[in-house]
C-alpha cells in the first residue's frame, strides 16, 4: 500500500523555527527536506507521508509556533483564517488528499 504525500513550504523564518521541531517529531523515513536557495527568498519544501501519526504530530508542532509568533498559513493558493485554526482543522487540512500548505510569518 502506497502512502499519500503531503507538502509543506516553509520561508526561511518558519524553517528556522518549525524545522527542528519536524526533524525531532517525526521518523527520518517519513519525510523529505528540499532546501531552495537560488532563488530571492530561501524556501524549504518539506514533503511527509500523509498518515495518522504523522499528521498529528505536524499539527500539533505547526499550532504551537502558530501561537508562538505571527505565522500566515495558505492551503494550496487560499489563506487559512489562523484566528480559528486549531489542532483538530489543522489536521484536517493536512490529511487531505495530497495537501500543500505554505508557511511564512506576516
Amino acid at each position: 500500500m502506497t502512502t499519500s504525500t503531503l507538502t509543506l513550504n516553509l520561508s526561511e523564518p518558519v524553517t528556522q523555527r518549525l524545522l527542528p521541531d519536524i526533524e525531532a517529531l517525526l521518523a527520518p523515513t517519513d519525510f523529505s527536506v528540499l532546501l531552495n536557495t537560488l532563488s530571492g527568498q530561501p524556501e524549504t519544501t518539506i514533503a511527509c507521508s500523509q498518515t495518522q501519526e504523522a499528521c498529528s504530530l505536524l499539527a500539533a508542532a505547526i499550532i504551537t509556533w502558530l501561537r508562538l509568533c505571527r505565522m500566515c498559513i495558505w492551503h494550496d493558493t487560499h489563506p487559512v483564517n489562523v484566528q480559528a485554526l486549531n489542532v483538530q482543522s489543522l489536521f484536517t487540512l493536512l490529511m487531505q488528499p495530497h495537501a500543500h500548505l505554505r508557511l511564512a510569518l506576516c
